[in-house]
């Protein structure tokens, strides 16, 4: 006889003995991956999608305070957040051979690619005899009136400014503009003016970001590009990193420690250079032939810390001695 109570389905019990183990599974769900990707958007929409889909793992853009992994272009807040103990360190599998100089001294950011201020040339213009293979030679009268490069505080030219000011000392290192200044260089706003002034001839010389140097070379098959200060008494190029760091939540998501693992692995350092007409940072120091590795190169020895806090008295010095582009 029934009692009229219902009672459940069999079918839609869950046994008591695997409750537990389906709360366990509830509690240790892996958490989707915040990523702050201040780099160019195509690029950091494919790459982050297909990762996703090889770590099967989701991946979701967010602002650079609630972010477990930081990928960016400017060093500058990265850099800011590891003075703050914001971030977690990088495992020595992560950072691999790079050089020290593109890795922080406690291993809180890694560089990825890097963009370099070169020297570029009109051959039919200026002779490979008098063209310069030395930044500070550009203040020559005889090569200042002929250069053109983008007012020095903004972008990459402005850490190029403070890395000066670094290593000359401020007073130097202002006098080196001022030469450009008073020797005619022209100033222009910005790296894409500048690429536009060689492409159209209106400027034989140009101190220019590589990505840009690369990209007028193209439009332009005969100039010729110099990394600079590369000889036994050269400083070595200025390069400027794109870095990836892991803050101190991500580092407690398994999911968002093994996406700055794989954004660092050598597939996508290639990737990430051929994708932004960069120099090449690669763990194994290794590239194709067709990419450039900064393993091949001097770089000019910097504190990136100390540059990034040498930013805006270096800006607001660059504009004290009048050094904007023309309108």
């Amino acid at each position: 006889m029934r009692d009229g109570t219902a009672r459940p389905d069999a079918s839609m019990t869950i046994p008591r003995m695997l409750l537990p183990l389906l709360l366990l599974a509830a509690c240790t769900r892996v958490a989707p991956v915040q990523v702050d990707a201040a780099v160019d958007e195509s690029l950091a929409r494919s790459l982050l999608n297909e990762l996703a889909e090889q770590q099967r793992a989701t991946i979701e853009r967010s602002r650079a305070e609630g972010a477990d992994v930081l990928w960016a272009s400017d060093p500058a807040d990265v850099l800011r957040r590891a003075a703050a103990g914001e971030l977690a360190p990088l495992t020595e599998a992560m950072i691999g051979r790079r050089p020290p100089t593109l890795v922080d001294p406690q291993h809180r950011w890694a560089a990825v690619a890097a963009i370099g201020r070169v020297i570029v040339y009109d051959p039919d213009r200026l002779p490979d005899d008098g063209s310069p293979t030395r930044v500070l030679d550009l203040a020559r009268p005889e090569l200042a009136r002929q250069l053109v490069l983008a007012e020095p505080t903004r972008g990459a030219a402005l850490w190029h400014a403070a890395a000066l000011s670094a290593r000359l000392g401020d007073a130097d290192a202002l006098r080196f503009f001022r030469g450009l200044r008073d020797g005619g260089a022209r100033l222009v706003a910005d790296e894409d003016t500048v690429g536009a002034a060689l492409i159209a001839g209106d400027q034989a010389l140009a101190l220019i970001d590589s990505d840009r140097a690369y990209a007028a070379q193209t439009a332009r098959p005969r100039l010729v590009i110099t990394i600079p200060d590369q000889g036994d008494d050269g400083s070595g190029v200025f390069v400027l990193p794109s870095v990836v760091a892991l803050t101190a939540r991500g580092a407690r998501n398994p999911r968002a420690v093994e996406l700055a693992a794989a954004l660092l692995a050598q597939p996508q350092a290639f990737r990430i250079a051929l994708a932004g007409n960069a120099f090449v940072v690669a763990a194994d120091g290794t590239s194709p032939p067709s990419l450039l590795n900064v393993d091949q190169m001097k770089l000019m020895p910097v504190d990136y810390a100390d540059i990034v806090d040498r930013l805006s008295k270096v800006r607001t010095a660059l504009v004290g001695v009048d050094l904007a582009a023309a309108p």
